[in-house]
């Protein structure tokens, strides 16, 4: 056995004593800090991997870490070249394992424990990010569990500050930065555009494995995992695993879009997880809080009852009116204040009386409920302000009944063939089914207590409506009115039309519902088909372009009776949205 050249060796006060782990670049070993009298953990590099460029890089994730004082953050305490040219980088110790070890030995992990890590995770990754640090590889290894149970990222050696120019030069052009099961698929792109929200879609992919025992994507190479960042959808969790709650479920699936703008931050993640996590907090810190709350209630009551006893009230005539002005973070929203009507959130201020009162914000149009309220005081001749964050209502799930065979869409949006719609939060919903030849669509509603209502069901021979037609981004901002065509769509025209399969096509068939790749025009032209000319057409390049822009990739287009793509550098990446025939060109958003 050769003899291992680092141990017994003392790098920064620090002397080797035992070796626990090998990474690509360098070696981890257990030592004893002489001047802390303690014991720490001491990264290596690897002599194989001791360049100028590697060294540089290895430091710099010493100097990256080193600003980061967070209690689910590895503390590094020093770093340095011995004289022998070993770089090293010295850090806190944790006893305990990687979050890959614990999914190769025990798989798949509760959604409660999930919620508790990821909590964990999210906010040591928010601390990395206030600090202007892109971590870069986020992943199961590198992600510690103590035995004190406490989660702690580890690794910065792939991080860089947001504003260091230094990356050009770091990281080469056309290389790839980060581990290909976890990684963004900005930094596949070119890594040199990453900005933190790479971070959230690692997190999201380690969340998802960390649900399932499984990575969003694998595949026989890495290659074929990275187009899979690039271009599909990872199968939704709760296909693979039902007794995943549905809010975490779409959480982790928030994180793993592709558009880096439509991920949540890292903030963000930790509160939505941590709600989940404090439902198990104990009976003495609820005692404990409680008491808290009625300490403060009762010494608040007695200060204004002193107030009240002590002052005299102004004349009422004397009270000059305030005036309110709503902040939602929702477009399209209404407000009411008290038990007043409702009206549309607008800019500007309105005339209200003095005093308290109940705020209620909440969204408007189809799809889940986002509402906000609470109690704002007005004071006299001032001006007030309601920021409402408007969140979603979760109620016991009810799954909704779809008669017939084929395809249900949802909002607008292809769902899959099912027998029901299983929903869980309260809000308006468009739902149809279309088997090829009739259509059948209905509307139902769940109120904030969990009741269902159920419109009438609308029969016609062609999908229509809002249960196909979609006029809304994610975001809840209005967009050209369009259909995204999924495979199953384009599949019924194909076989219709007797056209062959293109190659890669029935693949696609695994996920029906999932939006058609690949096109081509025959293709193109066998979907036009399936409707009346009267009814849908390809858009224009100007609505193609706004559309491109709401989802981030190509979109098939008509330029002049001439079949194009716009937003993609390849036809294969560009989807088939149709819009109503009238509105190919110069149609404006629907409002």
């Amino acid at each position: 056995m050769v003899a291992d050249p680092h141990l017994g060796k003392t790098y920064g006060n620090v002397r080797l004593t035992a070796r626990l782990g090998q990474g690509a670049m360098g070696a981890v070993y257990r030592g004893w800090h002489e001047r802390m009298d303690r014991d720490v953990a001491v990264k290596v590099l690897l002599n194989s991997h001791a360049k100028d460029k590697a060294r540089e890089r290895f430091l710099r994730e010493g100097q990256s870490a080193a600003k980061i004082d967070h209690e689910n953050v590895v503390h590094v305490l020093d770093a340095g070249v011995a004289p022998d040219g070993t770089a090293y980088l010295i850090m806190e110790l944790v006893n305990g394992h990687s979050l890959g070890n614990i999914l190769d030995e025990n798989g798949a992990l509760a959604p409660e424990v999930v919620a508790r890590l990821g909590s964990s995770i999210a906010l040591g990754l928010a601390a990395i990010h206030a600090k202007g640090i892109i971590h870069r590889d986020i992943k199961p290894d590198n992600i510690l569990l103590g035995h004190d149970k406490k989660a702690k990222i580890t690794d910065l050696g792939l991080a860089k500050q947001t504003d260091d120019p230094e990356l050009n030069r770091l990281t080469a052009t056309g290389m790839v930065v980060g581990t290909p099961l976890y990684v963004a698929p900005e930094c596949i792109r070119d890594p040199r555009t990453a900005t933190i929200s790479a971070d959230i879609y690692s997190l999201g992919a380690t969340l998802y494995h960390l649900l399932t025992g499984r990575p969003p994507f694998t595949a026989e190479s890495p290659y074929e995992v990275m187009r899979a960042h690039l271009e599909i959808r990872p199968q939704p969790l709760r296909e693979i695993a039902p007794h995943i709650p549905s809010g975490m479920a779409q959480l982790v699936e928030r994180c793993l879009a592709k558009a880096p703008e439509r991920r949540p931050t890292a903030l963000a993640v930790a509160d939505a997880l941590s709600q989940g996590s404090r439902l198990k907090a104990s009976a003495n810190r609820g005692l404990a809080l409680l008491i808290g709350i009625l300490t403060v209630a009762v010494l608040g009551a007695a200060s204004v009852a002193w107030a009240v006893l002590t002052r005299p009230p102004p004349p009422a005539a004397a009270l000059p009116p305030a005036t309110l002005a709503i902040e939602a973070d929702h477009p399209g929203a209404r407000w009411r204040s008290d038990d007043g009507a409702w009206q549309l959130v607008a800019p500007g201020n309105t005339p209200t009386p003095a005093g308290r009162h109940h705020i209620t914000v909440e969204s408007t149009g189809g799809g889940m409920l986002r509402a906000w309220e609470g109690d704002v005081d007005c004071p006299s001749g001032a001006r007030a302000v309601a920021a409402a964050a408007l969140t979603t209502i979760p109620v016991t799930e009810l799954r909704i009944p779809v008669p017939g065979d084929g395809m249900i869409f949802l909002d607008g949006v292809a769902f899959g063939i099912e027998p029901a719609v299983p929903l869980d939060h309260a809000g308006t919903y468009a739902i149809g089914r279309w088997d090829g030849s009739a259509w059948q669509s209905f509307t139902a509603g769940i109120d904030r207590q969990g009741r269902l209502s159920r419109g009438a069901a609308v029969v016609g021979a062609h999908p229509d409506g809002p249960a196909w037609w979609r006029e809304r981004d994610d975001s809840g901002s209005p967009v050209d009115r369009h259909h995204v065509l999924c495979w199953w769509e384009i599949e019924l025209a194909r076989t219709r039309s007797n056209l062959s399969a293109p190659p890669g096509w029935l693949i696609q068939g695994q996920r029906r519902e999932q939006p058609a790749l690949g096109l081509n025009a025959g293709l193109l032209g066998a979907a036009r088909d399936l409707f009346t000319a009267e009814m849908v057409a390809l858009p224009g390049r100007e609505v193609a372009a706004r559309l491109s822009m709401a989802y981030q990739t190509g979109i098939w287009c008509m330029d002049q009776r001439r079949l194009d793509f716009l937003g993609s550098p390849s036809p294969q990446n560009a989807l088939c949205a149709l819009v109503p025939a009238v509105a190919t060109g110069e149609a404006r958003p629907h409002r």
